[in-house]
């Protein structure tokens, strides 16, 4: 009987806590396909833009020496850093007029370049609405067809909602870009082996 009403209390609590879903009756948009690749082709030295938040806990200092750390990882160069667009938080402020124009700066230098495939690397450990809007910012603005872009993204770790890795899959289903590669440093150990 203490059986049966464990099971009942745990199909009980199951139940209450599922979200109301849609089950489409037919496939038209776009689906997703996932496949890993060897990591001798994610380092090519690609034109890099390093985006994320400064703020107490993740400093200039940790900015840079992050920086050094996935350039050495991914042989990004000097003249392929394109750009580093940080926001700056001061408690509860963002200075959106500064990070807008430095999205801006590097939607025209990516356009000024032409490539057919870029790296994004995001910093810091908060995220925020202004990051995925200036990503989707940027990746709209490159003046080349959808078909031609290739990105590759590259963040230290995700949130618990995958924040960083749903944002990657709604570019790629929204067809905003032709491939997209997802590296997340959180995923792998010290030596670079899955974890």
């Amino acid at each position: 009987m203490a059986h049966q009403a464990f099971l009942a209390k745990q199909f009980k609590t199951m139940s209450t806590h599922r979200k109301q879903v849609c089950i489409p009756t037919a496939l038209q948009a776009p689906v997703l396909t996932m496949s890993a690749v060897s990591p001798t082709t994610v380092t090519a030295d690609l034109p890099t833009i390093f985006i994320g938040m400064i703020d107490d806990d993740y400093t200039e200092d940790t900015w840079h020496n992050d920086m050094q750390q996935i350039g050495r990882i991914f042989r990004i160069s000097g003249e392929k850093n394109i750009a580093q667009i940080k926001i700056k938080k001061a408690g509860a402020f963002v200075n959106t007029q500064e990070f807008g124009n430095e999205v801006i700066a590097a939607g025209s230098q990516i356009n000024q370049l032409k490539p057919t495939a870029i790296r994004i690397v995001g910093l810091g450990f908060a995220t925020s609405s202004f990051v995925a809007d200036a990503l989707a910012t940027l990746i709209r603005s490159w003046q080349i067809s959808p078909n031609e872009k290739h990105v590759q993204f590259i963040t230290l770790g995700d949130s618990e909602d995958c924040h960083n890795l749903n944002f990657c899959k709604d570019l790629c289903l929204k067809q905003e870009c032709k491939t997209l590669q997802y590296f997340s440093v959180s995923d792998y150990d010290i030596f670079g082996n899955l974890k």
